[in-house]
């Protein structure tokens, strides 16, 4: 299942996925969950969508993880999982999205939300076009 490979967040969308109705539905589910789940103020969430990434608030760390264990990136662990990430996008896009997971993979955090949210952050900048929130 195709997810964007980036939230991741998100929405900052250059060269981004094709998502079909069932996958778009699938997303929208994860959203409302992980909403519920962290407590996130709705507006935080939805600016982390559109590329904000100088949020510092532990509720949105925990939304972002949460969206990265329900699509697969994130293990409960707190590690990343390159593979589902890479097998969730489009050919054309596997290499640069594989070499943007690489660039973040070592990010680090006081605990797994925190890492979530800098990976993000480090996603970000690294501009894949392909987004995973």
């Amino acid at each position: 299942m195709k997810f964007l490979f980036a939230l991741a967040a998100l929405a900052m969308l250059s060269g981004v996925l094709a998502l079909t109705d069932e996958q778009k539905e699938k997303l929208k589910e994860h959203y409302t969950l992980c909403t519920e789940s962290s407590g996130v103020d709705k507006e935080l969430a939805k600016k982390a969508k559109q590329g904000d990434v100088s949020i510092n608030d532990a509720k949105l760390n925990e939304f972002v993880f949460c969206v990265f264990k329900k699509i697969g990136v994130f293990g409960e662990d707190g590690s990343v999982h390159k593979d589902v990430g890479v097998a969730k996008v489009e050919e054309e896009n596997k290499e640069k999205v594989g070499k943007a997971i690489d660039a973040c993979s070592g990010s680090t955090g006081a605990d797994n939300a925190e890492k979530a949210w800098n990976f993000w952050k480090c996603y970000k900048e690294q501009r894949p076009g392909v987004e995973v929130l």
